[in-house]
């Protein structure tokens, strides 16, 4: 039986490198989209956070200017008893 050979002249050349598109975006624009995201998490957690401080001074200027005696206006009665 006789053996197989190539061609005389040889195969045509084989295109072995493919041109695939990239999948997804680059790193950069992740990157970029991370920081744009972590930038307005600690902006709203600052904001939080100054919104706590001007509480808490607000709740020691009253109790500056009313004394100690504030269970009038901060009671924990805060709604009606439960009727069974």
């Amino acid at each position: 039986m006789p053996q197989d050979l190539p061609p005389s002249g040889g195969y045509e050349p084989v295109q072995y490198k493919r041109n695939l598109p990239a999948r997804g975006f680059r790193p950069v624009y992740y990157l970029a989209a991370m920081g744009v995201i972590m930038t307005y998490g600690l902006y709203k957690a600052e904001e939080d956070r100054d919104q706590m401080r001007r509480y808490w001074a607000d709740q020691a200027r009253e109790k500056h200017l009313l004394g100690e005696n504030l269970k009038v206006y901060h009671t924990d009665r805060w709604g009606l008893l439960p009727q069974y």
